[in-house]
């Protein structure tokens, strides 16, 4: 019993210093500071980006899109792309 309280505080222990202290470190980099910065002059939600009622993501979705089809932006806007569902 004693053993499976120490593997439960080190598990605990782990999870905290991922949430914690990496996470936090992470996000202050400045590649993922910079998309940070993005989404939040985008007025993206990070937790909503892949729902189809986001309206920032429209541009985003074409330009993919044209990207994968090898169309233009605006021809891709025309109608519905393969990354919309």
């Amino acid at each position: 019993m004693n053993r499976g309280r120490i593997a439960l505080a080190a598990w605990s222990a782990a999870v905290a210093v991922g949430w914690l202290v990496i996470l936090p470190w992470l996000s202050s980099l400045p590649g993922q500071k910079a998309y940070i910065d993005w989404l939040r002059e985008s007025r993206i939600d990070p937790s909503a980006r892949y729902y189809t009622e986001v309206e920032a993501m429209e541009p985003i979705l074409e330009r993919l899109n044209a990207e994968l089809t090898g169309r233009t932006a605006t021809a891709a806007s025309s109608g519905r792309t393969p990354l919309q569902p």
